[in-house]
């Protein structure tokens, strides 16, 4: 029964670590675009 538990939250801890990652490279996309675009109003 604990041994069942222990996994399914490791389960759940690998599926949120996915999603963080997921969403922070999302936001690093973003930066980039952002930062992209500010790059060449300075040109």
């Amino acid at each position: 029964m604990l041994k069942e538990r222990g996994s399914e939250t490791e389960v759940a801890l690998a599926t949120l670590n996915a999603e963080l990652h997921k969403n922070m490279s999302k936001l690093a996309q973003a930066e980039a675009a952002a930062a992209g675009k500010a790059a060449a109003k300075t040109v």
